[in-house]
């Protein structure tokens, strides 16, 4: 864990950073530079097929880009330049891309994030966002579904659909029910 401060938050001259749902334009510029990357940017020589990449998820997340404008602006840079714009666009790109591409970077993403104090972090597969918990609920979650069965099925289902990045707390509360039932399945008491 890094407990870094700077200085000025040590020295009382600042107030600490909170856990914030919105990017500084620093931080959208250093998630910009992931993004551009995990797109191909600085991947020379690579074969994969960024295009597709872009466009699935331009697509997904419902950003129009302009095919024809890739002479001028690649396709590339108009996503990025729509996610630049708006923080739920951002985040929905971010998911986007954690899902459907070959990241290589998850953790370096998990790291901009938390620097950037965001509620947001990557799941611990890697293939999409979740929101920030404190760390002993995490644990306790950890613990709950280190043994593979049922519950432990239902319980991180019921997580995923309360920490994701579009939480449903009906669904939630539906998985964490499943959970307890598969628990306790065995000890329905007899009439």
């Amino acid at each position: 864990m890094n407990d870094w401060q700077r200085l000025s938050v040590r020295d009382g001259r600042r107030t600490p950073a909170t856990l914030s749902e919105n990017f500084s334009p620093a931080a959208t510029r250093s998630l910009v530079y992931w993004l551009e990357g995990e797109m191909g940017y600085r991947t020379a020589g690579s074969t994969f097929d960024f295009d597709r990449l872009i466009m699935s998820i331009a697509l997904v997340c419902d950003i129009e880009l302009n095919p024809s404008r890739a002479y001028e602006v690649s396709l590339m840079r108009q996503l990025l330049n729509a996610a630049s714009r708006d923080d739920d666009l951002m985040l929905d790109v971010l998911d986007a891309t954690l899902s459907k591409s070959v990241a290589r970077t998850q953790k370096q993403l998990r790291v901009l994030l938390r620097d950037a104090a965001s509620v947001w972090t990557v799941r611990e597969d890697g293939r999409g966002l979740i929101r920030r918990v404190d760390g002993t609920a995490e644990a306790a979650y950890r613990d709950a579904t280190s043994v593979q069965d049922q519950a432990s099925v239902e319980l991180s289902e019921a997580w995923l659909a309360l920490y994701g990045p579009t939480p449903n707390y009906s669904d939630a509360w539906d998985h964490a029910i499943k959970a307890m039932e598969a628990l306790l399945g065995p000890y329905r008491c007899s009439e």
